[in-house]
Order: structure tokens, then sequence, then C-alpha cells
């Protein structure tokens, strides 16, 4: 292997890197906003479009993204329906069942610390 990414892999890598700042901060428990003019600089550096990236993190993982002066606020693309079926499927678990849920999910979104 030569070592040299194609565009949609450095896209890919990029928005990683994105993803981890984000979880970093708080996402997706909460908003989190991120300076918008060094995100487009940074991915220009790499040769890539900082566009392309906010697009595969709408349509891979489902991140809005909306700018406001020079920031951009990433936040989780909920249905509302779905969300519903969640709290209702949420209220009809046990103790333990929610315990578990909740271990499931802190794995899933990179948290490690522990506040407890």
């Amino acid at each position: 292997m030569s070592g040299v990414l194609s565009d949609n892999e450095q896209v890919k890598a990029f928005a990683e890197v994105v993803l981890k700042n984000l979880s970093g901060n708080g996402f997706p428990m909460k908003k989190v906003s991120l300076p918008l003019e060094k995100l487009y600089e940074a991915a220009e550096n790499k040769g890539i479009s900082f566009n392309k990236v906010l697009e595969y993190l709408k349509e891979n993982h489902q991140i809005q993204h909306d700018s406001q002066g020079d920031k951009i606020i990433f936040s989780l693309n909920v249905d509302p329906d779905m969300l519903s079926q969640a709290q209702e499927m949420l209220s009809k678990m046990s103790d333990s069942e929610r315990q578990e849920l909740m271990e499931k999910a802190k794995q899933m979104f990179g948290s490690n610390d522990s506040k407890d």
C-alpha cells in the first residue's frame, strides 16, 4: 500500500477526528459548537472539502450542523416519533435493564469517564 488515502477515505478519516472532538465535548447528549474557519482550514490543508465531511456526518451518523457566525453547531438528528418510542421502551424497562443499556451507550459513544 502506498500510504495515500483516496478522497473518500480522507473525508472519512477527517470525519472521525471531528466525531472524536464532538464526543470529547459531550456529544451526542448535548449540542457542540466548534470553530468553523479552523475546520474549513484543516480540511483544506488535507486537500479535502469540509462540505463533504459535513455531508458524510449527516449521511452516516445523522449529525446535523448549523453555522452561526464563526461557529458551527453540531446536533444529532432525532426523529420525534423514534424518541417517543424510545422513551416508552425505557419506561417499561427494569432498573437493571436501563443500567445495562446505559453501559452499552457509553461504550458506543466512547464515554470512559465514570462520574459515580
